[in-house]
This record gives C-alpha cells, structure tokens and sequence, in this order.
C-alpha cells in the first residue's frame, strides 16, 4: 500500500503537476482528512440517530476511518466505495469489516442494512440529474422499511463565491499545505444544476528526507439548498425527510426515513 514518501517521490521522479485525490493521492487524502473530520463526532452521530441498528452500511466510505469506528458500535458493517486506491486503505484500517468497490448511484450490494450513512459531502460528486436519482433511489434499495439514511451535502447558499482558503496539516514527519480557489456557478435548469468548481494546490513536505513536492487538482462538486435536496430524496422514495442545518461537522444533515415518524 502505498505511503505519503511514496507519493512525493513519484511526483518528483515523474514530474507529474496534476493528480486525483481518491486514486494516486489516496495518501494525501488519509493524511489530511484524518487531521480536517472529527471521525469520533461522526460516529456519535450515527449511533445517536441509529442506536438499535445491527447492520450499518457507510458509502463513500473513503480510507475507513469512520468506519473503523462504526465496527466497534455495530454488529455488520460493510464499506462502499468508487476508487480501490481507497478501498485498499479501508480494508487495512479494519477488521471485520467487508469493503466493497463500486458504485453507489447504481451497484446493489444485494443486502439491506439498518443504517445507511453518507457523510462527507459525497452527495457533492452527483453532478448531474441521473446521479443524483441514482444515488437516493440506490440507498433507499439497501435500507430497511424502518431504517435510517444519512447524507450531508453543500448548502447553496452558504457557498461564496472566488473563496480561497489556506490550511496547513503536519505530523511530525510530514507537512501538508492545501491552498484552495473555489468559484460557484448558479443555474436555474435542471440540466445544469448549482456548483462549485474548486482547484487545489497540495505542497507536500518530508522533513525526514527533505523532499518535497507540488501537486493540484480540479473538481466540480454539486451544491443544493435545502428544499431541492429534500425533494429529491422525497422522489426517490423517503417519506420523512428531516434537515438539521448543522448537523454533520457543521454542514447539513439531511435524516431521510422511508415511512412517516411522529416524534
């Protein structure tokens, strides 16, 4: 599996000035996002919403640090996601977990689960119509009648425009600066829906060697307000969709369950 000095040394040999942060720079990725989520307050937040449940499946379940965290709490838990560069370092980081490649707006994994937890802003990568159907109908295919599902996503309206940000992670071998530009586009169709389009500069550092190296990356990720997202969970099937404004790490936790609750 590869490491962060292994990334550095192929950006160096290679010369290469653009990469994909869940394919050749997993390392980068599990490097920074272990120091940006509070993986534990995550956890609390599934247990809290889905205390009785047995089976729990996480999508985009990324390097497994969540998951990790689910298996201590329920009895099955399996992982999903697009990349095996992330899978990889998912099946790794646990023990009894089964971690799964594929694709979560159309795979079935012919199971059903309690609990189906979408966090991290996977919702961001539908970027067009069909995915976004694909991905809500999918989760609703894999989840008990009385389950739970639960996604976060970006708020449109709290998106601003030419934002640039500036974040340093470090351990005490390795530093990792990202410098982030983000623009936002707002459409009115269907067709071409709100998003943001995010560039990303990742100067990498190994103190013990001395190398460093320089990479970026482009992504375009989708946003929504809060009365498109909840209709569109509405069509693919859920009855009783519920948004807390600042309920995932600060971003909105939509809690989506197929048949109404009167609490």
């Amino acid at each position: 599996m590869r490491s962060l000095d292994d990334v550095i040394a192929t950006l160096r040999s290679q010369d290469i000035e653009e990469g994909h942060m869940y394919s050749s720079l997993a390392p980068v990725y599990d490097f920074v996002y272990e120091r940006h989520f509070d993986y534990d307050d995550q956890c609390r937040l599934v247990t809290d919403l889905a205390p009785d449940a047995q089976r729990v499946l996480e999508v985009g379940c990324g390097t497994g640090r969540l998951l990790a965290r689910l298996e201590q709490e329920y009895d099955t838990v399996v992982g999903l996601d697009l990349h095996e560069s992330m899978a990889e370092r998912a099946r790794a980081r646990t023990d009894d977990t089964s971690v799964v490649v594929g694709d979560a707006t159309q795979d079935s994994l012919e199971a059903t689960f309690d609990a189906v937890v979408a966090l991290g802003r996977i919702t961001g990568h539908t970027t067009i119509d069909e995915e976004v159907r694909g991905l809500f109908e999918n989760v609703r295919a894999h989840l008990e009648p009385d389950g739970v599902a639960l996604f976060d996503y970006f708020p449109t309206e709290r998106m601003e425009d030419d934002h640039e940000k500036d974040e340093t992670f470090e351990s005490e071998r390795f530093r990792v600066r990202r410098q982030s530009r983000s623009t936002t586009s707002d459409h009115d169709s269907d067709t071409d829906p709100d998003r943001l389009d995010a560039e990303f500069t990742y100067e990498l550092a190994d103190r013990e060697s001395g190398d460093t190296a320089k990479v970026t990356e482009e992504m375009s990720l989708r946003t929504f307000t809060a009365e498109e997202i909840r209709q569109r969970v509405r069509d693919a099937g859920f009855a009783d969709v519920r948004i807390d404004l600042e309920g995932a790490d600060g971003w909105p936790l939509v809690v989506a369950r197929q048949t109404e609750r009167n609490d």
